[in-house]
């Protein structure tokens, strides 16, 4: 079964025994410069054998795997395993042994998909296994079933939150690789993405078991991934859709990105009565534009009428001063302080009227004119002025 890389061959010359080392490689199981495209996308045997069809196909069996698990499939994924087989093999004798692993793996009750790949640098088969079923010691199982080579086997309990990626770094489709929300890699596992001879026919993935739902194949799911990428496609083409993402995309805050805004918004469409929101830059009132010689000339006063007055607004003093009364140059007691402002009033007080605080004591110096009534600081001197 084994196919190293340098044979020992054995001459008799005579009596003696020549080891020669036969130096002439093993053949190589992968494509050492891949072709970029024979045929359009829609021709069927480019399949996973051009770097177009590996990644077009990649990403269809990726995105076929997350569809059935968010639609279809009422529990999560159980295990990721890896199987790496250390000795040299051909493709034939690798098929071979799939086969068998594949068919007792079944029958112990695994579902499960599978991908296959060859190392670049070792040159040896590698598979990975992402399982459905409960299977108790899946390890065991899986060593088992590979006892007549040597193998690194490695299984790990599937997280979703890690493994949320598991299915496109089985098929190395082309994903985007981030840090602290910036772009660190376009393509983070372009350097193991490795494309199989087409000659040797190999199969480049497969299921164990019933993986795909029930009544369900891969074709299925991506007619119906199709159908919901050309509604959200025409969903955007509506009138005010673009615009009504972006103040969508506003109004949270730039919580969600805005693809996946305009996204939801193209398969949901624009609410029915939604008016989108001008600039304020971009108001123009026409009716001031149309009429303001109109509204200037109306506002203007007519010539007939009288020019208005500006009235002098009203003062409060901030201390009123105190005030006498002077009539036949003889004084005349105040009627009533109110607050800081003196109300005088020629009529008789009122017996309830408050008296002054103290006793005013003016000076008698004062003129009469014509009736008029002056105010003067008061004067604290005592007796007469």
């Amino acid at each position: 079964m084994k196919e190293p890389a340098a044979r020992l061959l054995t001459k008799c010359d005579g009596f003696k025994k020549r080891i020669v080392i036969d130096s002439k490689p093993a053949p190589r199981l992968f494509q050492v410069r891949p072709k970029k495209r024979l045929r359009p996308l829609h021709y069927t045997e480019d399949g996973w054998h051009t770097l177009d069809g590996f990644m077009y196909e990649a990403d269809k069996l990726s995105r076929c795997v997350q569809w059935a698990r968010r639609r279809y499939f009422t529990s999560e994924f159980t295990f990721f395993g890896s199987i790496n087989f250390t000795d040299d093999m051909t493709a034939a004798e690798m098929k071979g042994l799939w086969s068998k692993v594949c068919r007792y793996l079944s029958n112990k009750g695994v579902v499960a998909l599978f991908t296959c790949e060859v190392s670049r640098r070792s040159n040896h088969f590698n598979y990975h296994l992402l399982l459905r079923s409960q299977t108790p010691n899946l390890s065991a199982l899986l060593k088992s079933c590979t006892k007549t080579v040597k193998t690194n086997i490695k299984v790990e309990p599937y997280d979703p939150g890690r493994g949320r990626l598991a299915v496109r770094y089985m098929t190395k489709a082309k994903t985007p690789k981030y840090k602290n929300g910036e772009i660190v890699s376009r393509d983070r596992w372009a350097r193991k993405r490795v494309l199989l001879r087409q000659e040797l026919k190999v199969r480049r993935y497969g299921t164990i078991g019933r993986f795909w739902p029930l009544g369900m194949n891969k074709e299925g799911i991506w007619k119906e991934i199709v159908a919901h990428e050309r509604k959200i496609s025409d969903g955007l083409q509506q009138p005010g859709a673009e615009e009504y993402a972006l103040e969508l995309h506003e109004l949270i805050g730039g919580y969600f990105p805005l693809n996946r805004v305009r996204r939801s918004v193209g398969f949901f469409g624009v609410p029915v009565g939604w008016v989108p929101k001008l600039d304020d830059d971009l108001v123009v009132d026409d009716h001031d534009d149309h009429h303001g010689d109109e509204a200037d000339a109306d506002e203007s006063p007519a010539p007939s009428e009288p020019p208005q007055e500006a009235v002098k607004p009203l003062r409060k003093a901030v201390e009123a001063p105190i005030m006498v009364g002077v009539e036949r140059s003889r004084l005349v007691r105040p009627v009533a302080f109110y607050e800081p402002l003196l109300t005088i009033s020629t009529t008789t007080p009122t017996p309830t009227a408050r008296p002054p605080p103290h006793p005013l004591v003016t000076s008698c110096r004062g003129d009469n004119l014509a009736g008029t009534i002056l105010a003067f600081r008061p004067s604290l001197c005592p007796g007469d002025c």
